[in-house]
């Protein structure tokens, strides 16, 4: 007699709706489901490279999901660890800004995913981290893996620019430790002191900035200095902050 767990129970609904519903359905399990129903769509025949409209992979999708053991499943059944989607990113990059276990991290990297690949604009891992993930781990397990600490992007921009624009200090920090160049200009002439005062809305980071030697009064393509940009950016006029700013950009 067939024993109908839930599990069970999802891949036949699949395997009756048909090989469309079954690729569209294999994407949400790795994203919520657990490795067991992962398992067993594959057995039930899910392809593990299969990709939807965007070029995205199940195991771009199981970046997602807080544990590790469903990218394990994926990539002991022969997941392309760097396939790239339209945009041109990989596993990696998306588990860099939108996981918050750094595990899932080494998951990938112990299979040998690039920790430099970039995608369409030039970004790498390392960029996505800085930017978008607020838990400064995933900079150091993505470093101690050899990624590049001043990658230029496309535009020129550092990993350390768009740390600059992370609310999170801490992330600013672990760059800075790594000999992130803190003076470093992208293509409109703009520094990280620049990003932080023009996006940023907490003050911290430019006062650590400012620690690490930033020059205030560096000017960017357009003619404009740090705190130009500061005091437009309302998290920050009229702190102790921008004053230093003020002081520092004379």
């Amino acid at each position: 007699m067939k024993r109908w767990s839930s599990m069970t129970i999802i891949i036949e609904i699949m395997l009756f709706l048909g090989a469309q519903a079954l690729a569209a359905d294999f994407f949400s399990l790795c994203v919520y489901g657990t490795p067991e129903m992962v398992e067993e769509a594959l057995r039930a025949g899910a392809k593990v490279n299969a990709a939807d409209n965007f070029q995205a992979t199940p195991l771009m999708y199981a970046t997602g999901n807080a544990s590790p053991e469903i990218l394990k499943v994926l990539l002991e059944a022969q997941a392309e660890v760097n396939a790239k989607d339209k945009d041109g990113l990989t596993p990696l990059m998306y588990a860099a800004q939108a996981n918050k276990n750094p595990e899932v991290l080494r998951a990938l990297l112990e299979v040998q995913a690039d920790v430099n690949a970039r995608d369409v604009v030039g970004w790498t891992a390392l960029t996505f981290a800085a930017r978008n993930n607020q838990n400064p781990e995933f900079l150091r397990v993505l470093l101690a893996a050899g990624a590049e600490v001043n990658a230029r992007s496309n535009d020129q921009a550092t990993p350390l620019m768009q740390a600059a624009c992370n609310p999170n200090p801490e992330v600013l920090r672990v760059l800075l430790e790594a000999q992130a160049e803190v003076n470093a200009k992208d293509k409109n002439g703009f520094t990280p002191l620049m990003y932080a005062a023009a996006q940023n809305t907490n003050p911290e980071v430019l006062r650590l900035l400012l620690e690490a030697q930033a020059d205030a009064t560096l000017v960017d393509n357009y003619g404009k200095k740090a705190v130009d940009y500061a005091q437009e950016n309302p998290s920050l006029k009229d702190t102790a902050v921008y004053r230093e700013l003020l002081t520092r950009s004379r």
